[in-house]
């Protein structure tokens, strides 16, 4: 929204079913738009599917315009030059560690880097959103990485994790994720579970965890482990679940209400 501080008349300027562009304000210093130095349009990220995306948004006229930062899917701490039209992020993909990134109003330019890039692409996992229904017929979201090593093959189907994130109304997304990569490349699928109550996927899927924690992030994590099986993408007598802070309790739960469903549980200060 847009007020016009004498008339206080308010103008909607974006307006999207599905659409949060702001993350919770868990730490101060959080940035996710910015004035562009003309004071005319906006520039901002959006979340989609675990990714994200950078926009302009010009005042006067609401036009939208994407901008491409391809191949970065996730970008942190967006800062808007005051004096021209640069502007810089904190840039990652799946198969790219955290950069700061920098657009001096023609190209991208990798400013620094955060880690290494040692390891090689092929060892590094893909990241593929899914989505299944839950009990009460709305959906939910996650994002599956399946096993990934070139120097190995495996017959039948591969164990896998199921990962509960803190929060609770954290996410999980398509980013740099050197942890996972260790267990997918010696032969685990792992599942993100950004469970009803995540943030990325709207205002009212966030406020949907409200009044039934301990319940639908439990009912979420069982089936984010069902759709695995379902899709063929794992075995359903090697089921781990994983999580810590929020998504530790989630664990526990899991283990008490659903015994055997999961062969393992590791619960991280839940």
């Amino acid at each position: 929204n847009m007020i016009d501080l004498k008339s206080r008349e308010k103008q909607v300027l974006l307006q999207e079913d599905q659409l949060l562009l702001a993350p919770p304000a868990w730490v101060q210093g959080i940035r996710t738009y910015g004035w562009h130095h003309t004071s005319r349009s906006i520039i901002y990220t959006r979340n989609a599917a675990g990714s994200s995306s950078l926009w302009q948004l010009e005042v006067d006229s609401k036009q939208n315009k994407l901008i491409n930062v391809s191949p970065y899917t996730t970008i942190n701490q967006l800062s808007i030059s005051p004096v021209d039209d640069q502007f810089a992020f904190i840039g990652s993909a799946p198969a790219i560690p955290q950069r700061v990134v920098r657009w001096n109003g023609h190209t991208l330019v990798v400013e620094a880097r955060g880690d290494a890039e040692s390891t090689p692409p092929d060892f590094l996992p893909h990241v593929q959103p899914i989505s299944w229904q839950a009990p009460d017929g709305s959906q939910v979201h996650g994002l599956y990485r399946p096993p990934t090593n070139p120097e190995y093959t495996y017959d039948g189907l591969p164990p896998a994790i199921i990962y509960i994130h803190g929060g609770p109304t954290s996410q999980v997304t398509s980013d740099y994720a050197p942890e996972m990569a260790y267990l997918t490349s010696r032969c685990y699928g792992w599942l993100d579970v950004n469970y009803r109550g995540s943030t990325g996927y709207g205002r009212s899927y966030q406020d949907s965890l409200r009044q039934r924690w301990g319940q639908i992030d439990v009912e979420d994590a069982i089936g984010g482990a069902q759709a695995l099986i379902d899709l063929q993408l794992a075995d359903q007598n090697r089921l781990i679940i994983r999580g810590g802070s929020a998504g530790g309790y989630t664990v526990l739960n899991a283990l008490a209400r659903h015994p055997g469903f999961f062969k393992a549980g590791i619960c991280l200060f839940g």
